[in-house]
């Protein structure tokens, strides 16, 4: 529907710029590797780039504490802070005499500091996501009558009997693969608005399509993704089993930090083999980095 919609728009918008660059198809092998490119992005500044996934998380978090719209804001500075991480990535990728000397949290809000056109857009974008994760949501109450919904978009609060007696997982599942569709529109859209400046229903259609075209790969890379997310989970066990629960945790957040810094890191190589590497002159000019 999100896809149906945004389709809609863009074709009803004669006057939208023309799509900068051709979406490309990739191989299944170019795919197995984008975590593993992820990576080392991921090596050149490891400290700074968890440090900003760590930002990241806290800014969602502090954000769903705002009673009544707390949920709601978090969702829609998703792909302004999706963007952010894509374009530290993208600093973190350039030669080395061409790399910033330190990366600052602004650049996670480098969208929203820009001009008031891009702000505009990615506060839009934003409001879309709002729509297909309410979307989702809503599909899930045929399974728990707004259970789940409640929790996601009012902030109320689960039960700790609701959590343990498994009823929530029927909504969960539901809610996961209603989320596909939108992980595709949302997975290049927020780079397609801020460095190829497309309309936000411009850039969820063609970031579906691209998608659709490299189905194939994004599997392979996908099932990647799967093995190291296993990889550390059984990792982190054997450090809880040995260590005891307390200090085992204390070694395990690392281990769950590194593996989301990578898969975040991995989205830039994704999208430079679909679309092509960015022009740095579309980069906000905003104090983001030394």
């Amino acid at each position: 529907m999100l896809a149906a919609l945004a389709a809609i728009q863009f074709y009803h918008n004669p006057d939208q710029e023309a799509l900068p660059m051709q979406a490309e198809q990739v191989t299944s092998l170019q795919a197995s590797q984008w975590f593993g490119r992820g990576w080392q992005i991921f090596k050149v500044q490891p400290f700074i780039v968890a440090s900003l996934t760590l930002f990241y998380i806290i800014v969602l978090a502090v954000t769903s504490l705002i009673p009544g719209v707390g949920a709601l804001l978090g969702f829609i500075l998703t792909p302004t802070l999706t963007f952010g991480f894509m374009e530290m990535s993208r600093l973190l990728s350039l030669p080395p005499e061409q790399r910033p000397l330190r990366i600052l949290p602004t650049i996670l809000f480098s969208a929203l500091l820009a001009d008031s056109q891009r702000r505009r857009r990615f506060l839009l974008l934003g409001v879309w996501y709002v729509l297909g994760v309410t979307l989702a949501l809503l599909l899930s109450t045929l399974a728990d009558g707004g259970t789940l919904a409640q929790a996601f978009l009012l902030g109320k609060p689960l039960t700790e009997a609701q959590v343990q007696s498994g009823e929530l997982i029927g909504p969960l599942l539901i809610v996961m693969i209603s989320y596909l569709p939108l992980l595709l529109a949302f997975w290049y859209a927020p780079a397609l608005v801020g460095w190829a400046h497309l309309l936000p229903s411009k850039a969820i259609f063609f970031s579906i399509v691209a998608c659709w075209r490299n189905k194939w790969p994004f599997t392979v890379y996908g099932l990647v993704a799967l093995g190291w997310l296993i990889l550390i989970q059984v990792a982190a066990g054997v450090v809880l089993s040995f260590l005891g629960e307390q200090i085992g945790v204390f070694f395990a957040a690392p281990f769950t930090i590194t593996l989301l810094s990578v898969w975040l890191c991995s989205y830039y190589p994704s999208y430079v083999d679909v679309f092509g590497v960015p022009d740095g002159a579309s980069a906000t000019r905003v104090p983001t980095h030394l």
